[in-house]
């Protein structure tokens, strides 16, 4: 069957970010919950803060986070984000936050 979260993943994929690098990567849980993950480009940050440029790769998170609210939101599937609840994040990544469906 068609995935429930589909629309909302596709707006992820589809979302900008600010060099073009959509360092993001979603996980899910049995339970249903989406983990949102950092890919963080390596060097990155580095050259950014040698140029005075805050973190943008963090700004991208907002981005894909908004995103997936809104595609969830528009089928009908009101959630929340709320601080990171994966416990084992996949090697290199770095737990941002955990989408979870509101009840009801």
């Amino acid at each position: 069957p068609a995935d429930p979260l589909g629309p909302a993943l596709e707006l992820v994929r589809l979302a900008p970010s600010s060099s073009n690098r959509q360092p993001w990567r979603l996980l899910r849980d049995p339970d249903g919950a989406v983990h949102l993950l950092l890919a963080r480009t390596p060097g990155y940050r580095e050259t950014n803060a040698r140029l005075g440029i805050p973190d943008l790769q963090r700004l991208d998170m907002g981005i894909a986070m908004l995103h997936f609210a809104i595609g969830a939101a528009e089928i009908g599937l009101p959630g929340r984000w709320t601080p990171p609840r994966l416990a084992a994040p996949p090697a290199g990544m770095e737990p941002v936050a955990t989408w979870s469906a509101d009840a009801g």
